[in-house]
């Protein structure tokens, strides 16, 4: 199982794909100012499309937004139209996959993601890293592997 961690602020979309402690893949992208929950489901997308093109069968997507992830979970009847052809997308996206598992996550359980966040807001470049994580999430990586908790 490929497991899609998710962050966003209002300016940036992040995501990184990862098998245990491996990167497959992460990206991050300036959008300008955006609703959270539109960065948000934006960034899932994108994040499925590069699982789609990676030819990955089984994914977990983890988020700290519980909104978007009861929307993806579900076909909700109501909404909000800002964000409804995102979830439409995805939900198209989900039937590329043999699997796939909507979870949500507190914001401490996504620091790697929080600090690609950050190393994007600083560039502002659409930026897609394969393989091998940008030397900023070092660190990050090497605690989440140690099982240290962020505040």
């Amino acid at each position: 199982m490929v497991h899609i961690l998710v962050v966003r602020d209002q300016l940036e979309l992040v995501a990184y794909l990862r098998i245990a402690m491996a990167i497959l893949s992460c990206f991050s992208e300036y959008i300008g100012h955006s609703y959270s929950y539109v960065a948000e489901a934006l960034a899932i997308r994108k994040a499925l499309v590069i699982g789609s093109s990676k030819q990955l069968s089984h994914l977990m997507v983890e988020s700290d937004n519980l909104g978007v992830i009861n929307m993806l979970k579900s076909q909700p009847e109501h909404i909000p139209w800002k964000i409804a052809s995102i979830i439409n997308d995805c939900h198209h996206l989900c039937s590329s996959f043999e699997s796939m598992i909507f979870t949500h996550t507190m914001r401490q359980g996504n620091a790697v993601a929080y600090q690609l966040a950050l190393f994007g807001s600083r560039n502002r470049l659409a930026t897609i890293w394969d393989r091998a994580p940008p030397h900023v999430l070092f660190l990050s990586l090497y605690e989440y592997s140690c099982g240290i908790s962020f505040p």
